[in-house]
């Protein structure tokens, strides 16, 4: 995933860290449109090559967790398919590389959904586990792990100490845009902000 991330920072002895998103995202005040995210844009290729791996994390989410499948499914099927991944049931994916979060509640999230992670790991390095302060657990996830969660239950991850002189631990969370669904397709989302007047809300 060499190259998804923006927003980038180094941090002391030469740690970088990075935080991004791919997939698709909803209209906002600097972009009154639904949109499919810059790297998806000037990467299709690599976007495409993601496809299988959030095929298969959609595929495990419906078998382990079908009721909130079942919920996020009904949500998709009523949202334009451009802002869907296809063969899954999200919009979006946030990555995370050697990010150490702090705990909060995820907004933008389809409430009534649920988020799944998965983690690639290289080099060694302690901590960095998925922490659920509420309920006092903490969760280690290796590579070919898979976790699905409440993103609205407050969560973090602790801090992430290095063993060896290079690692990474890059997440990925796969999610649904709450209000992707409430959008047009986009041909339609461009003309609708062409039109758009001073003052006029992002939704009726």
């Amino acid at each position: 995933l060499d190259g998804t991330l923006s927003s980038t920072t180094i941090v002391p002895k030469g740690w970088e860290v990075a935080s991004g998103i791919v997939g698709f995202y909803e209209r906002s005040v600097r972009m009154p449109y639904a949109h499919a995210c810059a790297w998806n844009q000037q990467n299709p290729d690599k976007f495409a090559a993601l496809f299988p791996l959030c095929q298969e994390v959609s595929s495990l989410f419906s078998e382990h967790v079908p009721d909130r499948y079942k919920y996020q499914t009904d949500v998709v099927d009523k949202t334009p398919k451009d802002y869907i991944i296809p063969g899954t049931v999200f919009t979006t994916l946030t990555i995370n590389k050697n990010f150490r979060t702090s705990c909060h509640r995820d907004a933008g999230d389809l409430p009534g959904g649920f988020s799944c992670m998965s983690v690639l790991r290289e080099g060694k390095y302690l901590g960095g586990r998925l922490v659920f302060p509420n309920f006092r657990i903490a969760a280690h996830v290796d590579n070919g792990d898979l976790i699905m969660f409440d993103p609205h239950e407050l969560h973090g991850n602790n801090q992430i100490v290095p063993v060896t002189p290079t690692y990474q631990r890059c997440s990925l969370v796969y999610y649904f845009r709450e209000m992707l669904q409430h959008c047009l397709p986009p041909r339609e989302e461009l003309l609708r902000a062409k039109n758009r007047k001073t003052g006029d809300a992002l939704y009726e």
